[in-house]
């Protein structure tokens, strides 16, 4: 009976130094920063944005080097349509992590829905130069040429916008 309760009490014991490594291990492995990136991020799926601000500058202010957590924020502010701090935070995000194709279309987005179609086509074309199965993938060409479409009407003899759209259909045409 006795040594019964010293096999059981052996188990126990390294059943809890097992435990207590691996709790050890996973609070090295996940940062808090981490976490409320993480959490930021379920809010902005969520369509939280106020909410998942405030956790992305939580991140920041604990790790002000994790260009996730800018590019993040810059998503949130993006699909609030508060597309001058969007900017912001993505070009944030690429001074730190100068090869974050994100953060560069992200930017583009911004640029597009502001009309600076030359910037967005600078921008596209840096990401793309990066990743350009990711870039192509995010790609809604339709979306781009209904929008130049538009602007043209407007803007007839705008040689920008023409330019843009000769290139949007040499895209489509490369790329069927």
């Amino acid at each position: 009976m006795f040594r019964k309760f010293i096999e059981i009490s052996l188990i126990l014991f390294l059943l809890l130094i097992f435990f207590n490594i691996i709790v050890l291990a996973y609070d090295n492995f996940i940062e808090e920063y981490q976490l409320k990136n993480l959490y930021g991020y379920k809010l902005l799926k969520d369509e939280q944005y106020e909410e998942a601000i405030e956790f992305f500058l939580k991140s920041i202010k604990l790790n002000q080097d994790y260009a996730v957590a800018y590019n993040n924020l810059g998503s949130s502010y993006y699909r609030l349509k508060k597309y001058d701090q969007a900017i912001d935070e993505f070009k944030k995000a690429i001074d730190l992590e100068k090869n974050y194709t994100k953060a560069y279309i992200n930017l583009a987005s911004c640029y597009f829905w502001q009309g600076k179609y030359f910037s967005a086509y600078r921008y596209y074309l840096k990401g793309k130069k990066i990743d350009e199965d990711y870039v192509e993938k995010r790609l809604d060409l339709e979306e781009a040429k209904a929008k130049v479409e538009e602007k043209m009407k407007n803007n007839p003899d705008d040689k920008k916008l023409k330019e843009i759209y000769n290139k949007l259909l040499e895209y489509e045409n490369n790329n069927n």
